[in-house]
């Protein structure tokens, strides 16, 4: 239909007709039938509705994002979403547009799918979100950033990992670990765990901050870590997060563990000197300790 409306010997009341059924095959009802039909639908399947929706191009696509953000069945609204994933820069235009909406779950699902096709050109407005009201597009951004290597990023997750909310610190920390380099989180990561917390409300964040870092296994962390290695009569860390860090060591490169491991050897807690005891005897670095599940925005 397509290569016959735009063939030039085409007579125009029939390449108008031709433009009129290819927009009613890109129209949000034919479109909403066809995220139906692929409901426990086998992978052939799926990659036609692909197939389809690329031929139809931008009128489709953008139906389709209208549908995600006004679907309310989650499971249609997930069949909406893993079509467009799978549709890369296709989606962009029309993704980007939408980042102007109030929205959360807009918001955030948008940069999800420039992300996911891998758009450069829409940091701009993504950066933007990562300064939003909602925590939820907050991290979305955030992820995005970080994935990226946006230039502020560590100032941005720096903000992040004091947010208010200790739960959103913590996922903050964990995106961090999974999607940062070492010169952009260390430096955030290691801020946290030295801030005065007297009432344990960021342990959490905590913990997974020391994960990441062991992920990250930068040696000039450890160097800022001295109060979590050291053993004192009246401990300042918790023994729990204490053995957490002592474990972290065997992520690091031996040259730069070995003398904390030799302190621990001596600690007064029989935990950390059996951690140390057997980071002491292994040839090889141990395996990074497994942090919590991240918990997605």
């Amino acid at each position: 239909m397509r290569r016959l409306g735009e063939d030039p010997e085409c007579p125009p009341e029939l390449a108008a007709a031709l433009a009129e059924g290819l927009g009613r095959l890109a129209g949000a009802d034919v479109l909403a039938a066809l995220v139906a039909s692929l409901a426990g639908a086998l992978p052939e399947r799926a990659a036609a509705a692909r197939h389809l929706v690329e031929r139809l191009g931008a009128p489709a696509v953008a139906n389709l994002v209208l549908l995600l953000n006004d679907e309310q069945s989650l499971a249609r609204r997930r069949r909406i979403f893993d079509l467009l994933m799978v549709l890369g820069p296709a989606v962009v235009p029309e993704a980007t547009r939408w980042l102007a909406d109030e929205r959360w779950y807009v918001l955030r699902n948008m940069i999800v799918l420039l992300t996911a096709a891998g758009d450069r050109a829409s940091l701009p407005e993504i950066r933007r979100c990562a300064r939003h009201r909602d925590a939820r597009v907050r991290l979305a951004a955030l992820k995005t950033l970080l994935a990226f290597g946006a230039p502020d990023a560590r100032e941005l997750l720096a903000e992040v990992v004091r947010d208010r909310d200790p739960k959103v610190a913590e996922i903050a920390v964990a995106l961090a670990g999974k999607h940062a380099t070492a010169d952009v989180a260390v430096e955030p990561l290691v801020g946290l765990l030295t801030r005065w917390d007297p009432f344990g409300r960021r342990r959490q964040a905590r913990v997974r901050a020391l994960h990441a870092l062991a992920e990250l296994g930068d040696p000039a962390a450890l160097a800022r870590l001295g109060r979590f290695f050291r053993d004192r009569r009246i401990p300042i860390v918790a023994l729990e997060e204490r053995q957490i860090a002592f474990e972290s060591l065997g992520s690091y490169p031996e040259s730069a563990r070995q003398p904390l491991v030799a302190q621990g050897l001596r600690s007064r807690a029989a935990p950390i000197r059996e951690i140390c005891r057997r980071l002491a005897g292994a040839g090889s670095p141990a395996a990074a300790p497994v942090a919590p599940e991240e918990v997605p925005p």
